[in-house]
């Protein structure tokens, strides 16, 4: 097996460069704009590896390149992730999407993790919302007036965030519990479950072929997106609400459809 060395680090392995470069690919899948510090953190990567995967990190270095930047976002980034880093609170004035749209907030946060939704191809802060005194999320392209101030701030334990994130369906995971029950129909059945969706997620096989899924999840906002993929191949039984709602956006997308002939 051949052995890839990092200067001051130990050695990488043929299988854990593989693994890397299959991260970077992911990554180039869901790029909304080309990071020049990125790009040069995999080109340094691709410089050690064998063929074929040094071609294939540079290659994915050339398609990431091809999709044009936002330099005030990449700012943005740094600066907040300069005060996660650091552990300083940082103050913003925010957009808010769903519980009142368009209405702008200010807010000041202690930044506990930055992370990346595939779902939305957007990044998030998540962190502790002094004003809300509760943990919130926040897409970063929606904050601005972005300030970094002096107030250093404690984390919470890595474990801690963990647990709580791990209730996530994508990004969200301040709001409470809810178990999540739905039945598949045979016709999308096997492929439900060739894949696990959720860390609490339980499948059970009904007779006839239907599949009934449950999870527990942190509200019903970000599942309700992957119910509404599976089209009539999916059918929420609880909560009440969500099945209302699924329900109602199924009635309005065929009149829509009717509508139009």
């Amino acid at each position: 097996m051949l052995i890839v060395g990092f200067e001051g680090e130990g050695e990488l392995s043929r299988d854990e460069a593989l693994s890397l470069v299959l991260a970077a690919r992911l990554l180039a899948k869901f790029s909304t704009g080309y990071d020049p510090e990125f790009g040069g953190a995999l080109t340094k990567l691709g410089s050690m590896l064998e063929e074929p995967l040094r071609s294939t990190v540079e290659r994915t270095v050339e398609q990431i390149a091809e999709v044009r930047g936002d330099p005030e976002a990449q700012q943005l980034l740094r600066k907040v992730a300069g005060a996660w880093i650091s552990s300083r609170v940082v103050e913003f004035d925010y957009v808010a999407a769903w519980s009142n749209p368009g209405a702008t907030r200010h807010a000041r946060v202690r930044p506990y993790l930055i992370e990346p939704s595939a779902a939305t191809l957007a990044t998030y802060l998540i962190g502790y919302d002094e004003g809300r005194d509760a943990m919130r999320t926040f897409r970063l392209d929606r904050m601005s007036n972005v300030q970094v101030g002096i107030t250093t701030f404690v984390r919470p334990r890595d474990i801690e965030l963990e647990k709580q994130l791990s209730a996530a369906w994508d990004i969200v995971a301040d709001q409470p519990l809810e178990e999540i029950v739905v039945r598949f129909s045979p016709a999308v059945a096997a492929r439900v479950a060739e894949t696990r969706w959720h860390p609490s997620q339980t499948i059970t096989n009904e007779p006839g072929g239907s599949l009934v899924w449950k999870a527990r999840v942190s509200g019903s906002l970000e599942v309700r997106s992957w119910i509404l993929g599976w089209c009539d191949g999916a059918e929420v039984l609880r909560p009440e609400s969500l099945r209302a709602d699924v329900a109602r956006t199924h009635a309005t997308a065929a009149a829509t459809y009717t509508a139009r002939g």
